[in-house]
């Protein structure tokens, strides 16, 4: 069996130990938080639209 990570397009293999299990949602957490880009967000990834959304109210 393997894991698809959804909207990534990457396959990944079963995890065979912890460790390897813990990467790989390790490396989920960081796709959705870091790169995964969202059209409700203009297409800007939860990291940009963070400090977007910060600086914005520094400046206000």
């Amino acid at each position: 069996m393997s894991l698809k990570c959804t909207g990534s397009g990457h396959i990944h293999k079963r995890p065979t130990t912890y460790r390897e299990l813990e990467r790989l949602i390790e490396s989920g957490i960081n796709y959705f938080n870091s790169e995964r880009r969202s059209a409700k967000i203009n297409g800007l990834n939860r990291e940009e639209y963070r400090n977007k959304a910060i600086s914005n109210q520094v400046t206000a």
